[in-house]
């Protein structure tokens, strides 16, 4: 009797809730058919669903006090996802072993909603006419977030945890993560991938893992490294004359590549130079980087390598994916890329691998702790839809949605990696007292060095990696099966932690629409348009009339106006540190 009187007071206060929630005008909770119109989104499409009347209450993913709402509603359901690029995984949800597993264990499958070409147009024309997809993910500072929050069009995920999986808020997420994304009206409408809370800079510190496979850097076939007279440029310069050297030994290869990163602008190069993406003079005014005095000496550097042939069209032509084939084929002697690259093979060569130099002297990269990838659920999303997408975040954010979704299939410590992407094993677990629940899940060294040596192969085949980004939020199992005590990463730190400093003040969130974004915009589609005349001008002094008429141009474009925007956030948020100049 007692069990039964709960079920009903349980009921009753769920009808109470929806009721009161319709009094306050959520219109949003209303499930909807799909439009006809040419550019609607489709929405999810349960594969049984029990019918209803105006009346009747949305059924809640009934859960346990031991287990959570992906596991107690598995009901087979189809909601559809925004990604802001083309190509991804996404778009063939079930083709491969890590998204059949997330089917088969929660019953929610996915439609990709994505972009031809890699901008925001796509988005924007969803957001415009208010057809949301019911999952939406865009990078952290897509300025169509901005829209979202203001026209209401996406769900509280605070609302919808406690009515939906209660241990998302309760058990899963970091409460910095809930408190970071709240917005100003006291709502979270977003969570965020790849933010590091205080628990996960402790975590990656005692790892020694702050400078992890994604930093940047430049990779050198080791075979051509060893035909060189120095092995470990320090400067711009001498790294040039290496490349002649390399040049006069092997005349078919492109001697320093960044293929797939610069076709619009300098991308990692500003690293390279430590340059950033913002400039802070010594009284704090903060300005794109092209004002910090190093940039026009970048622009020269480029220059020089293009004009002695050391740099070729393809590196301001080329995309990722011909990044890759190029560096698989060998064709390239150094590129620019991340530590994820090292160990990846050239087909003319099986005894020889890439591997990264370390950075020149005036090297550094200034990170904000801003994350990676927000996604939220349209406030239009059908009761049903909504429901899934909260099993999908609170099971994304669960172990055994970290397992599935990155670390494959588990063996022992004395188990290796046999070469099978599908079957595996991938990882096992190690003790360790710091990590959630006491133990480290860790990949295989031999499956890790797989990944580096093809990294977007491996993901592709196996699915590993290709979706937590898109549902994470702890920064932890972002990094967990990676972080190990190799002799690379060890490497990579001692050489690099130098060159990496936070200032979080410099992230910048702009308001869509405002003068300050559409200068930040305007200033963008300049450097674009002058990086390759600056790369191919025929000398020095033509790339130094070209930046100064680009300076003139960029000031015509209502820079004063961004300028002063980014001046007040910084100095409002705290931030003190003067860009170094060296």
């Amino acid at each position: 009797m007692k069990k039964w009187t709960k079920l009903f007071a349980l009921m009753l206060a769920v009808v109470l809730l929806c009721t009161a929630l319709s009094a306050c005008g959520q219109s949003g909770n209303t499930s909807q058919a799909p439009s006809s119109t040419p550019n609607s989104t489709p929405q999810s499409t349960p594969e049984s669903k029990p019918e209803s009347t105006p009346e009747s209450t949305p059924e809640v993913s009934d859960t346990s006090e031991e287990g959570y709402a992906w596991q107690a509603n598995t009901d087979p359901i189809t909601i559809t996802i925004y990604v802001d690029d083309p190509g991804t995984m996404w778009e063939k949800w079930g083709t491969d072993p890590v998204s059949q597993r997330v089917t088969e264990k929660t019953g929610i499958s996915f439609k990709c909603i994505a972009p031809v070409s890699s901008d925001d147009t796509k988005l924007t024309l969803l957001v415009a006419s208010d057809e949301l997809p019911d999952y939406v993910t865009a990078n952290y500072n897509a300025s169509q977030w901005d829209s979202m929050y203001k026209q209401g069009q996406l769900a509280d995920l605070e609302a919808l945890s406690d009515q939906y999986a209660p241990k998302l808020k309760s058990e899963l997420v970091d409460p910095e993560v809930w408190e970071h994304c709240r917005t100003e009206d006291g709502h979270v409408y977003t969570l965020l991938s790849c933010w590091n809370s205080t628990e996960t800079f402790e975590w990656l510190k005692s790892h020694d893992h702050i400078v992890s496979s994604n930093q940047p850097v430049a990779l050198i076939r080791q075979d051509y490294l060893e035909e060189v007279t120095n092995k470990n440029p320090t400067t711009p310069d001498e790294f040039h004359d290496m490349c002649m050297e390399i040049k006069e030994k092997h005349p078919d290869t492109i001697p320093f590549y960044t293929g797939g990163l610069t076709g619009s602008g300098p991308s990692y190069l500003l690293y390279m130079f430590g340059l950033g993406t913002y400039y802070v003079d010594e009284n704090l005014n903060v300005s794109r980087s092209f004002h910090n005095p190093n940039y026009l000496g970048m622009l020269k550097w480029v220059n020089r390598m293009v004009n002695d042939g050391l740099m070729t069209e393809d590196s301001f032509v080329d995309t990722d994916n011909d990044k890759d084939a190029k560096s698989l084929a060998g064709k390239v002697a150094t590129y620019v890329w991340t530590v994820g690259e090292t160990y990846k093979v050239p087909a003319d060569n099986p005894d020889t691998y890439y591997y990264p130099m370390g950075p020149w002297d005036g090297y550094e990269q200034v990170r904000t702790n801003n994350g990676y990838i927000r996604f939220g659920v349209s406030a239009k999303a059908s009761d049903e839809a909504k429901d899934a997408c909260m099993r999908f975040l609170e099971f994304g954010n669960s172990l055994e949605g970290f397992e599935t979704l990155v670390c494959g299939i588990e063996g022992t410590k004395d188990d290796d990696y046999t070469g099978d992407l599908i079957n595996g094993p991938h990882f096992y677990y190690e003790d360790d007292p710091t990590s959630p629940g006491g133990r480290k899940a860790t990949w295989y060294e031999s499956f890790y060095n797989a990944k580096l040596a093809d990294w977007s192969g491996v993901e592709m085949k196996s699915g590993l990696g290709g979706y937590h980004s898109y549902v994470f939020t702890s920064g932890i199992y972002q990094t967990e099966t990676e972080t190990m005590k190799s002799d690379l990463s060890t490497e990579m730190n001692e050489l690099y932690l130098d060159h990496v400093r936070y200032d979080d003040p410099l992230l910048f969130s702009f308001e869509a629409g405002s003068d300050a974004l559409v200068a930040n915009q305007t200033i963008t589609s300049l450097i674009a348009e002058y990086w390759t005349q600056w790369a191919f001008a025929p000398n020095e002094e033509e790339v130094e009339r070209l930046y100064n008429e680009f300076l003139q141009r960029a000031a015509d474009s209502d820079e004063a106006t961004l300028n002063q925007w980014l001046t007040e956030k910084y100095q409002s948020a705290g931030g003190s540190t003067p860009t170094p100049v060296k």
